[in-house]
């Protein structure tokens, strides 16, 4: 009789859980007005909401934005958000709105619609915090710098998921639901702590 060969779960391929990600529309909004207002500089904010299971898929359910704050540190390749007021927003909407860190957005002027290196690197540091295994990052993009026209002021965006032990970020399509449809256009709606 051979021996049986040990399989080791490091020899396993990672399988993360992709979530159902739900934007309001008073979200996009924000972030796209944040992004133009900072011209060719960079800036971003929090993303705050809820991680629930509806109609049995992991969702993230992105219900509010922030900008920067006022002490945040703009260039045209890096930005470096106003730490307190984060972490007084994060409080404040988890007492009053029972809202809860879901991850990030920040804006690449020009047309980089992908997280950088260093945009991975910071998402790894912040999974690494047993309360926050996995998060959305949401990229906005200016591709044109001109205002000459309306067209001119065009702002996409792009989502990401990232879980603690990928190696890189994925994309995922975000869905636009109004707050009201959130509510009421689900079957089963379970709230869950990850």
């Amino acid at each position: 009789m051979g021996k049986k060969k040990k399989t080791s779960s490091k020899n396993k391929s990672f399988k993360p859980l992709i979530p159902r990600v739900l934007v309001t529309p008073e979200v996009t909004a924000k972030i796209r007005q944040t992004a133009m207002s900072s011209g060719s500089f960079e800036t971003g904010g929090l993303l705050l909401g809820e991680k629930k299971i509806i109609d049995g898929q992991y969702s993230f359910i992105i219900r509010k934005t922030t900008g920067p704050g006022v002490n945040a540190e703009f260039s045209t390749h890096h930005f470096i958000p106003d730490v307190d007021f984060y972490k007084q927003e994060l409080k404040s909407e988890l007492y009053l709105n029972g809202l809860i860190y879901l991850g990030e957005w920040h804006k690449h002027p020009g047309s980089f619609d992908q997280p950088s290196c260093t945009d991975l690197e910071t998402m790894k540091d912040i999974t690494e915090d047993d309360q926050t295994k996995d998060l959305v990052a949401i990229i906005a993009t200016t591709p044109t710098e001109t205002k000459e026209d309306d067209q001119n002021e065009l702002v996409n965006i792009d989502c990401f998921y990232y879980q603690r032990g990928m190696k890189d970020f994925i994309s995922v399509s975000p869905e636009f639901a109004l707050q009201p449809e959130l509510k009421r256009n689900f079957g089963s709606m379970e709230k869950i702590n990850l």
